[in-house]
């Protein structure tokens, strides 16, 4: 491990007796210099270095209290494989003008990994185990011995999925920087609960599978299930298996909302289950781990996920960055920043993990840039800050980032960007290839602009590219220049299909204008449910159904959720803000007289200046006319008596990546 001053180094040749303490320091492990503005300490480390990165963050700590310099901890290439997560508190914080960098030497391939290698793979010959395989992948899949490789902890299965907090995974295997799936069955696509039953503390349903029939008891057996909505779903243990009779039983109640017959699930965890290319199955009683590669080349690289805290913790810290590694294979999350200031997480692969691939929780002027956040366990990044009741704004932002591939434990509500709190920025993101939301927003006065949003919503029926509801008093934000794109309604089962939205103002979502979007197949394009005080303004439709919806359910379906006692919580969410005070009356004078009783109507909704062409152009549904909502000034391809429609100027070369120094040739994303 080195540290030198970088100002420092031609001055050695001038004055020899400088040069020697230098040396010396070096020796000791770091550099005793001057101060002089403007000059950078590097603090040099390999991954064989003893001590490691503590070691370094050690040495760190000490050149911040020495001098006002920044301070460069440069990572030499090579993989860093952590026992523990690297952690980074107040103690470790720069200034503005002396920030705290660790990144990688220039041109080096830097891992930060949460995993251990494995190798020693060889074909199966246990005739028990050979019997429970398919015959068809009987001579390719592989097993190794995990215990023999000193690996024993290989964490716990936890009920993962809608309404469930955030869990860290068990054991996952890793094959050249790929995450592996679970054997699961089916493979792809879902068995259907043919009847629920009665049985006491459990819920118990009826299936038909002949393949599972076949099975034996398959010790630890889990299921995946949209139990009873297309928009929740979570991972159940199964309590008692009868493949023979077709049944299976897990707690109750099911889910949240209980198992309805038609509902759509797989089972998960079974050695009968592994069959497909890449799935793979650990014997936790025996230390086994059996494998079938994802091709038909052998494997370069194995890795199994161990670590269950962030990679990376930054803990009240303040002006620290993080910058141009990759972050990788743990059962948690990959970055934590909570509290301080300033910190800044850019041009890092964060990937393969069990949990968030970051998350900003608090503090202020925090920013994500420029990563690859993808095989994430649940979503990819997740942003907070600032102080609701006071609508102090946070400056925490994500920007310019590649996000895609996520929430592979948790499916719905895990998003490529979760935003709350007030004043966070969402900004020149690719989001995209996911089973659910692109951007799940809660709080005020938050800013979504210049994002390319597509292929998302994949697996998931009434759900939003873009998504936020239930709060009355979540208002101010902006939706502006982003791209919404190739949006389709899921195929939940046979015949039956389900909405999907690209900006979803859901359960009366109110005060959020929409401005200067552009939606190209985008199936719903906005879906005003039943809010208030909303904008809809200079947009481009193209090859919406429909482009504009609203409705006015708190009058109809829904008045049950929404009066006081609903299951909406309305009275509690306007009593947790002082939406009547001084500040919040300025800021929202619209809500300042919001109550239950008189604002169950869909009022004060402009749809103003928007263009659309081919789909269809608008929806007013439950009793709504053209009078109960503010349109005008809309051109619609083929409407009688309107011209050739002049586009708003959607600036289309600033949505999506941007080039930086962490992209300098960005992929091609519009």
């Amino acid at each position: 491990m080195r540290l030198l001053s970088s100002r420092r180094v031609g001055c050695l040749r001038t004055n020899r007796h400088l040069a020697f303490l230098i040396a010396m320091a070096v020796v000791a492990g770091f550099a005793c210099v001057a101060d002089s503005a403007g000059a950078e300490v590097v603090i040099g480390v390999t991954p064989s270095d003893p001590g490691g990165l503590d070691a370094a963050r050690d040495r760190a700590r000490e050149a911040v209290k020495r001098h006002r310099e920044p301070v460069r901890v440069e990572l030499g290439a090579g993989t860093y494989v952590l026992e523990h997560g690297l952690v980074l508190t107040a103690s470790d914080s720069g200034t503005a003008k002396a920030p705290v960098t660790w990144t990688s030497t220039p041109g080096g391939r830097v891992r930060i990994s949460g995993g251990r290698e494995v190798g020693g793979w060889g074909p199966v010959t246990d005739p028990a185990i050979l019997a429970r395989l398919d015959h068809a992948v009987r001579s390719r899949v592989l097993v190794t011995d995990l215990r023999a490789q000193g690996l024993a902890n290989y964490g716990t299965f936890r009920r993962r999925g809608f309404g469930l907090p955030r869990a860290v995974s068990a054991l996952e295997l890793v094959c050249d920087d790929a995450i592996m799936p679970l054997a699961r069955h089916p493979s792809k696509g879902w068995l259907t609960v043919t009847a629920t039953l009665t049985g006491g503390d459990a819920v118990r349903f009826a299936f038909t599978d002949a393949e599972a029939a076949r099975w034996g008891a398959a010790p630890d057996l889990w299921v995946h299930g949209y139990w009873t909505y297309d928009w929740a779903d979570t991972h159940d243990p199964v309590l008692d298996f009868s493949p023979a009779r077709g049944e299976a039983a897990i707690h109750a109640p099911a889910g949240w909302y209980g198992i309805k017959t038609g509902a759509r699930f797989a089972f998960e965890n079974a050695l009968e289950a592994l069959d497909a290319p890449g799935e793979w199955w650990l014997d936790r009683a025996a230390g086994k781990l059996y494998f079938l590669p994802p091709s038909d080349a052998k494997p370069v690289r194995t890795v199994v996920t161990m670590i269950e805290e962030p990679l990376v913790s930054l803990e009240g810290a303040s002006y620290v960055r993080v910058e141009g590694m990759i972050l990788e294979d743990a059962r948690g999350d990959g970055v934590l920043v909570e509290g301080g200031a300033n910190c800044r997480i850019a041009g890092c692969t964060i990937r393969n993990l069990g949990g968030l691939g970051a998350a900003i929780k608090g503090g202020r002027g925090h920013l994500v840039r420029s990563c690859d956040v993808y095989g994430a366990g649940e979503g990819a990044i997740a942003v907070e800050g600032g102080d609701r009741p006071t609508l102090k704004a946070c400056g925490n932002a994500v920007e310019n980032n590649d996000l895609h591939d996520f929430c592979r434990w948790a499916r719905t509500y895990k998003p490529g960007v979760q935003v709350d709190g007030v004043g966070c920025r969402v900004a020149h993101n690719w989001i995209h290839d996911a089973p659910h939301n692109g951007i799940l927003l809660g709080g005020n006065d938050h800013v979504i602009e210049f994002n390319l949003v597509e292929r998302v919503c994949l697996e998931t029926g009434d759900s939003g590219a873009f998504y936020m509801g239930r709060d009355p008093t979540m208002r101010g934000t902006v939706v502006r220049n982003n791209l919404f794109r190739d949006l389709k309604p899921t195929q939940s089962r046979p015949g039956e299909f389900n909405n999907v939205m690209a900006v979803y103002l859901d359960d009366c979502a109110c005060g959020t204008r929409v401005e200067g979007n552009l939606f190209v197949r985008a199936a719903w394009g906005v879906m005003i449910g039943g809010g208030r005080d909303n904008e809809v303004r200079g947009n481009v439709f193209v090859d919406c159904d429909p482009g504009v919806s609203v409705d006015s359910r708190a009058l109809n379906w829904a008045k049950d959720y929404y009066n006081p006692g609903g299951g909406w919580e309305m009275v509690r969410r306007l009593a947790a803000v002082p939406y009547r005070n001084a500040l919040w009356r300025a800021r929202y004078p619209k809500l300042a007289g919001y109550s239950l009783a008189t604002c169950a109507a869909p009022a004060g909704n402009r749809i103003v200046g928007n263009v659309s062409t081919g789909g269809r152009w608008l929806e007013l549904v439950e009793g709504l006319t053209p009078s109960s909502v503010e349109i005008r000034d809309n051109v619609v391809e083929g409407a009688p008596g309107v011209k050739p429609a002049t586009w708003p100027p959607i600036p289309l070369d600033r949505i999506g990546l941007e080039r930086d120094r962490f992209r300098p040739a960005p992929r091609p994303s519009r």
